[in-house]
């Protein structure tokens, strides 16, 4: 029940209808017919992820003469050098990221938010009793990627408690995030609220969570569709049929919960 609840608060705060989307014949395309295409997820597959699956599934990226293939990264870092790079046709990532390449020269741009507003947050174990950022100082947290967009938004957090990154250890601990946490590696880690929050309460441990936007900061994009320029340049086709396979996955994910969960 917990998952459930935590993946319909997700596909709820998604930004993924594009109305007016048009889409090719439903009729059964054969596989030479299809385009290849790849998507190169954030992370690991999770519960904001499974209307992408249930699109697939379903049928609607072939639907769009697609055929599609979710990659998982090695590093969440090597998402926006894949996508620049042409090696992946789509990726998600991470809003200050995004502008931060592009400031540096990289081509990639955004075609679309997947969630609205920002799910980042810092568990750390009840009986700890660290419970806001204040209490942070002099303990590790762990973080899953050290980029720009996890140390800007623990510096602010940090900041408007009148503290600073000097003030605690960093620690990468890649896709270890739950296991260093429980595992007492870390005293605090970054989790994705309504994912791995959602995961450590299934599994009979007592939390406590530190929602970004609570301390200090703004609301903004989680997430983000991205592609390269000369993609969306030279075949906007393409994107926008990847757009519309998207969309209807997050609309029947809306109607359809736990089919999607399922997916």
């Amino acid at each position: 029940m917990r998952k459930k609840l935590g993946f319909i608060f997700i596909v709820l705060v998604v930004v993924g209808v594009v109305l007016g989307a048009k889409f090719v014949s439903k009729e059964e395309k054969t596989a030479s017919s299809l385009t290849k295409i790849s998507l190169v997820l954030d992370w690991q597959p999770s519960a904001y992820h499974a209307p992408l699956f249930l699109a697939k599934e379903k049928g609607y990226f072939k639907d769009n003469g697609l055929d599609i293939e979710f990659r998982i990264p090695s590093d969440p870092v090597t998402v926006l050098q894949t996508v620049a790079s042409g090696k992946d046709d789509f990726g998600l990532n991470y809003p200050a990221d995004v502008l931060t390449a592009r400031d540096k020269g990289v081509p990639v741009v955004s075609i679309m938010a997947l969630i609205q507003h920002p799910l980042i947050s810092f568990a750390t174990l009840k009986d700890s009793g660290i419970a806001e950022p204040n209490d942070l100082v002099g303990k590790k947290i762990g973080l899953p990627a050290v980029i720009p967009t996890t140390e800007n938004i623990l510096s602010s957090m940090l900041k408007a408690q009148e503290k600073s990154l000097e003030d605690v250890q960093i620690i990468d601990v890649g896709y270890d995030v739950v296991p260093s946490l429980i595992g007492e590696k870390v005293d605090a880690v970054l989790v994705y609220w309504g994912t791995e929050t959602v995961l450590l309460e299934s599994q009979g441990f007592s939390i406590n969570t530190m929602r970004a936007q609570d301390y200090g900061v703004p609301d903004y994009y989680e997430l983000l569709f991205i592609t390269n320029e000369e993609k969306i340049s030279k075949n906007p086709t393409l994107v926008h049929k990847f757009i519309g396979a998207v969309s209807r996955g997050y609309e029947y994910a809306l109607k359809n919960p736990k089919e999607a969960l399922d997916a």
